[in-house]
């Protein structure tokens, strides 16, 4: 009797894994730009110079002062599940990029899933027809797959045996299977408005509300014409705000990738690309400073100084010690100034005082959160310059500092200025016992671990606090009519 000798599986082609946008959600050379402007801002005047001698020579410079972490970058999960069941049957994988090969390098031996790679170098800048020469050379007369999913893949999938789709949209799928066998299609993440609102921080809009804080005295005289100004500011620091946000984001995208929940964020998850969040960064800081231009240069100047703030925050001071407190709390404050800019009004210097006092204190509970948060994972460090030893006496600083607020507030009520901007001036001291408390309420759950790391969200999402504030807006009302 004649044995059957069982059929063996068919040999598949090798697979040529694109990196960006494919095996990853994002583009390594813009996320090694954003970490270079995050952490050594002043060699990106040598990072393009070098582009005088080529995109090669720019991207091995990039890649030779910063490049991103292999371990946090944010992979396509379904594709490397499918890359490494094709692995163990015996399949040859290789990586394929336009990036520099010392990322490449890097990702590769970080996954362990690639018999080799095609990579640009100091002297060539890989482009779709040098990707195709490379690829062909490599597979041989065996033909070979490739994975992509952008638009440039097709003219690669021209010449494929097959085609490997990751979170690629539903018409390239269709335009590829008109090329070649598609044998494997990763579902694509929707991607819709949510995100976007997510990434320009909508929530934290309500900080703009401070604008009104100097017109308050004058509500029951105020012009249209005041009020308008004062609400078209508040929006142009809605935008500028925003643009603060994505630029932040973009900056902080090695942090927040090893934070428990800033990992999420849309761009450290890479569902909204480096290239789009600068994009949506500039329209929103243009269209800020075009309604600030036409509420009055002295608004202006004040939008001007807190996006140079910001800019200052976001390129180092944010790690300087003290010194960012300091600048978070002069970026509140000048949202209070730039009210009185736009409606025209002097600003009190009680008001100011009592602002800085009081924003040092969130400042303080925003970091405070951020190191019991580190402390808790065992983390020495959270990347502002803080350590997890630090904690107590950053607790003491941001009490005093609310303290220091309540009691402005209270020297401020018998002041002859508080009597002559409120016809009920007295009933204002009923605010400082109501704003010891919520001070207080705010630290007790900082100190507990139950603050989210940003007391701005805390106060829209707490039950208490919104009775606070609605009760200090009757308060303050009461004094004015």
């Amino acid at each position: 009797m004649a044995l059957v000798r069982p059929a063996l599986a068919p040999v598949k082609p090798p697979l040529f894994v694109e990196l960006d946008g494919t095996l990853i959600r994002t583009n390594v050379l813009n996320e090694s730009i954003c970490g270079l402007l995050s952490t050594q801002p002043r060699l990106i005047f040598k990072a393009l110079a070098s582009l005088l001698r080529g995109r090669a020579h720019f991207k091995e410079t990039i890649a030779s002062i910063w490049t991103p972490d292999p371990r946090t970058l944010p992979y396509d999960a379904q594709l490397l599940a499918y890359l490494s069941a094709e692995k163990a049957g015996g399949r040859r994988i290789y990586l394929v990029t336009d990036a520099n090969h010392r990322v490449a390098r890097q990702i590769a031996e970080h996954l362990q899933l690639f018999d080799d790679m095609i990579a640009s170098d100091v002297v060539r800048d890989l482009d779709d027809e040098r990707k195709l020469s490379e690829i062909i050379a490599k597979s041989g007369s065996s033909g070979f797959s490739y994975a992509g999913n952008n638009p440039a893949a097709l003219r690669i999938w021209r010449s494929a045996a097959t085609a490997v789709l990751a979170n690629a949209p539903d018409s390239l799928n269709r335009r590829a299977q008109k090329l070649c066998e598609v044998e494997r299609v990763t579902a694509r993440e929707a991607v819709g408005l949510q995100t976007y609102v997510r990434a320009v921080r909508a929530h934290q809009w309500v900080k703009n509300l401070l604008v009104f804080l100097p017109i308050l005295p004058l509500v029951t005289r105020i012009s249209a014409a005041q009020l308008l100004a004062v609400t078209l500011g508040c929006i142009a620091f809605c935008l500028c705000s925003s643009f603060v946000y994505l630029v932040n984001d973009l900056m902080d995208l090695q942090f927040d990738r090893v934070h428990i929940t800033k990992r999420e964020r849309p761009f450290a998850a890479g569902k909204i690309s480096i290239a789009r969040g600068a994009a949506l960064a500039a329209a929103l800081v243009g269209a800020g400073l075009a309604l600030a231009t036409a509420i009055s240069p002295q608004f202006l100047a004040v939008v001007a100084l807190y996006l140079l703030g910001t800019a200052a925050y976001s390129f180092g001071a944010k790690r300087l010690v003290l010194v960012d407190v300091v600048i978070l709390a002069g970026l509140y404050t000048l949202r209070v100034l730039g009210g009185a800019q736009a409606a025209h009004t002097p600003l009190s210097f009680w008001i100011l005082a009592f602002s800085m006092s009081l924003f040092v204190s969130l400042a303080f509970v925003k970091r405070y959160a951020e190191l019991r948060a580190a402390r808790d994972r065992a983390q020495e460090s959270t990347g502002r310059g803080y350590r997890s030893s630090d904690l107590e006496i950053v607790e003491m600083f941001g009490v005093g500092a609310g303290l220091s607020s309540v009691l402005v507030l209270g020297l401020y009520v018998d002041q002859s200025s508080a009597q002559l901007a409120f016809r009920h001036s007295g009933l204002l001291g009923l605010l400082c016992p109501l704003l010891l408390y919520w001070i207080f309420r705010v630290w007790l759950h900082a100190h507990r671990g139950t603050m989210n790391e940003d007391p701005t969200v805390f106060a829209i999402r707490d039950r208490v606090s919104r009775y606070v504030m609605v009760l200090g807006a009757l308060i303050v009302g009461a004094a004015v009519i």
